[in-house]
């Protein structure tokens, strides 16, 4: 288990105390701030699956502003 955070220790922009993990940094709103999500797949990416891969990122959903979603994909 990790110690406890210290607020006084646990600064900007290298640190960030939350107790519950929901608090904002900067006390920015909500609704300005990215959600990131991650997804994993534990199989590889090729023939058998690329099609899936189109599929999800075809173009069609969007972010709020319009734009399409992004994803960074690391393989090995």
């Amino acid at each position: 288990r990790a110690p406890p955070c210290d607020s006084t220790q646990c600064v900007l922009p290298d640190c960030f105390c939350s107790e519950d993990g929901t608090l904002i940094p900067g006390d920015l709103p909500a609704k300005d701030v990215p959600q990131m999500i991650t997804i994993t797949f534990d199989d590889a990416i090729n023939n058998n699956n690329i099609e899936l891969y189109k599929e999800i990122f075809n173009g069609k959903r969007k972010n709020p502003n319009g734009c399409d979603i992004k994803a960074t994909f690391f393989v090995s």
